[in-house]
């Protein structure tokens, strides 16, 4: 299941949309090897760590990421970095017939990139992951529009521009029972449909 959300950052207002979709499932277990895993000891109450590696649709592993927690306790795994803009603008000015354009008075910030929210619980041997995996990108820039905004026919300095980023976002919900030591790959939902997160758990000793 994906959703996927188109926001725009106008003048500091931020509104959504929202569709879903579903994607088959193509793994299988036995009975048997659902028995056995559900009849395994319950696991030993000590920090876990999680570890996270992209794959890109040509196969090639993104640098690892890595967190510990605690059991109920959620954690932040992921690459990110800081995209800042402007959400405030001073009205432009007309000073001795010169156009002085709309400058910028405030800014925020919008982390780009992927980031995953996960909480471990134990079910008996397996640790169960729940969160999300949230991918931000910024997909291009939008003029403001309105009378003060407006190209000026009869001034030198015609430009009177304020340009506003429009972001994506992807957020795909995660359920994974997971078995210390072993490696699973989920899909995340983004521009490319073929990326991949591979997921690890593991408890420290």
């Amino acid at each position: 299941m994906k959703t996927v959300f188109c926001s725009i950052a106008l003048m500091g207002l931020i509104t959504f949309s929202g569709c879903t979709t579903s994607r088959p499932i193509h793994r299988t277990i036995t009975l048997a090897s659902l028995a056995e895993t559900l009849e395994s000891p319950q696991l030993p109450n000590k920090p876990v760590q999680i570890s996270v590696t992209l794959l890109n649709k040509t196969g090639d592993m993104l640098p690892a990421a890595l967190a510990k927690t605690e059991f109920g306790k959620s954690v932040k795994i992921g690459r990110s970095r800081d995209f800042i803009y402007p959400t405030e603008f001073n009205l432009p000015k007309i000073e001795d017939s010169v156009l002085l354009p709309a400058t910028p008075v405030d800014f925020t910030t919008e982390k780009v990139g992927m980031m995953m929210e996960l909480t471990p619980e134990r079910r008996s041997g397996l640790v169960l992951l729940k969160g999300t995996v949230t991918m931000t990108m910024m997909e291009r820039m939008i003029s403001a529009q309105g009378e003060i905004f407006l190209p000026i026919s009869d001034s030198k300095t015609s430009m009177n521009k304020v340009e506003l980023p429009v972001f994506r976002k992807y957020v795909t919900p995660v359920m994974l029972a997971a078995v210390p030591g072993k490696s699973y790959t989920i899909e995340i939902d983004s521009d490319d449909n073929e990326l991949k997160a591979q997921i690890s758990v593991s408890l420290e000793n």
